[in-house]
């Protein structure tokens, strides 16, 4: 089985610290293109993931998970 990233750990950080999407967008600079992708469960860049642990004062493993992703 096939392992795929999913940005489930920074969605649970956001309502944790009670930072909305578009504030994020905003602390981090990000373009909306990205924040689609990031909010999709896409690729984007590590320097991305690094400003936004940055941001949120947390490691990267707070933001990132591997889960199990079956192909169809």
């Amino acid at each position: 089985m096939q392992k795929k990233i999913s940005y489930l750990p920074l969605r649970m950080q956001l309502v944790q610290k009670g930072i909305s999407r578009p504030q994020l967008i905003e602390m981090v600079g990000m373009s909306p293109t990205t924040a689609v992708h990031l909010f999709k469960d896409e690729h984007v860049s590590l320097r991305l993931i690094e400003k936004i642990c940055n941001v949120l004062d947390c490691d990267i493993q707070d933001v990132v998970t591997l889960t199990d992703f079956k192909e169809e």
